[in-house]
């Protein structure tokens, strides 16, 4: 089984990216498509969270997104 706190990580990576997306993409068919991935990572996101609370691990704290997902987004807002 892979680690649930990267795991957890990951997927809430991915929703801050995916909303980062549907803001460039605002009006668009495309937006309501990235708000459903950014919701479908979050609850995927739970998952993981249940694991990790399983394993007696204290929750994660709240998420702040890393230097290179902060990059990648700046990219996306940059060239659409």
């Amino acid at each position: 089984m892979s680690d649930p706190q990267e795991s957890w990580n990951e997927e809430k990576r991915s929703a801050w990216l995916y909303r980062a997306i549907a803001e460039c993409e605002r009006g668009t068919p495309r937006e309501a498509l990235f708000r459903e991935l950014a919701q479908a990572a979050d609850d995927q996101s739970e998952i993981w969270l249940d694991a990790i609370r399983q394993r007696g691990a204290p929750a994660p704290a709240a998420f702040r997104p890393d230097a290179r997902t902060r990059l990648v987004a700046r990219l996306v807002r940059l060239l659409g």
